[in-house]
């Protein structure tokens, strides 16, 4: 596909953010196209989450300008991003612990629908969103805990729980905060597995912040990677693997999976 002819549903122009005289995100500027999935990785302090709660709208920029599906929304709230069709998923788990898991999902299928503000809902519209809800269990592996209290969940499943509840809102752009945060080494597959899954079967653009670079490497179209705020590599996994700024930046070594 030719430039001219991609689609973009993120871009971000030229943006800034500064806290005092530290400047944490750089003049960045970035293009990803629908259906992609991208991840940002860089050292301890680079910009990465300062760039994506800018992305978000959790922070405002000193200067640039951040579009989603050709609209400026630079000034745009948070919660109307999410109206938009962004769905953010954080490093810390955000549940309501003391209802069941599908509650939990079912409650954000109301939230997006035209539903959301009715104390009372007819049988057949019920079972319509709980219907749903049970699917985005089924895609996060967890429709065989959906009656249990979220608070019972394993740290691992609270994650998949949040994924699900970011299914849930149907969102075209999916932002994930470094999803295995926390996670031991054992369980960082079955979420490698989870997104996997969700690509299959899900028309989304995934953005993700992480770590864990053989997580990045075996998801990602492209990756882009910051080091003192500014963006100073962008392309697919093998590209990144060989680019010497990037291996400059993670101490001098070879970025391997």
């Amino acid at each position: 596909m030719s430039e001219t002819q991609q689609k973009f549903i993120l871009r971000t122009v030229d943006l800034k953010k500064s806290f005092g005289k530290q400047i944490a995100v750089n003049n960045v500027s970035l293009d990803i196209c629908t259906g992609e999935f991208v991840s940002i990785i860089g050292p301890n302090g680079a910009g990465k989450t300062t760039f994506f709660n800018l992305i978000t709208g959790a922070f405002r920029p000193d200067s640039g300008s951040i579009y989603f599906k050709d609209q400026d929304i630079t000034r745009v709230k948070e919660f109307n991003r999410v109206q938009m069709g962004m769905a953010r998923c954080f490093q810390i788990t955000n549940v309501f612990p003391h209802i069941s898991v599908l509650e939990n999902v079912r409650l954000a299928v109301q939230a997006k629908s035209k539903h959301r503000y009715r104390l009372f809902i007819n049988t057949d519209k019920l079972k319509e969103l709980t219907e749903y809800a049970y699917y985005c269990l089924e895609v996060v592996q967890l429709k065989n805990l959906a009656s249990h209290l979220a608070v019972s969940l394993t740290h691992a499943n609270q994650r998949k729980l949040e994924i699900a509840i970011q299914l849930a809102s149907q969102g075209e752009l999916m932002l994930l905060d470094e999803p295995t945060a926390g996670m031991s080494a054992e369980e960082v597959p079955g979420i490698i597995e989870v997104v996997k899954d969700i690509r299959k079967k899900e028309q989304k653009t995934i953005v993700m912040v992480e770590h864990k670079l053989n997580m990045v490497l075996s998801l990602s179209d492209h990756i882009a990677v910051m080091n003192y705020g500014a963006l100073i590599a962008y392309g697919s996994p093998h590209e990144i693997q060989e680019n010497k700024d990037v291996q400059s930046a993670y101490l001098g070594r070879k970025v391997n999976p």
